[in-house]
């Protein structure tokens, strides 16, 4: 066994956020999920619209009330 230090993953930025809903299907390993991704009609293997990601990107970048 090797003695280091981990290094957390970087933040998301609004671009990398976009881009990783946008081909979510990438980054799940168990195949029915990523099948039930990549089932859509766009075939992006995304999460949502372009609308309903924007939206999430507006309520995540509004304080909460």
């Amino acid at each position: 066994m090797r003695k280091g230090e981990t290094k957390p993953p970087k933040p998301f930025t609004e671009a990398t956020l976009l881009a990783t809903m946008e081909h979510a299907s990438r980054f799940v390993d168990d195949k029915d999920l990523k099948k039930a991704l990549d089932d859509d009609e766009s075939h992006s293997g995304g999460i949502g619209t372009p609308a309903t990601r924007a939206e999430v990107m507006r309520n995540l970048s509004s304080p909460n009330t």
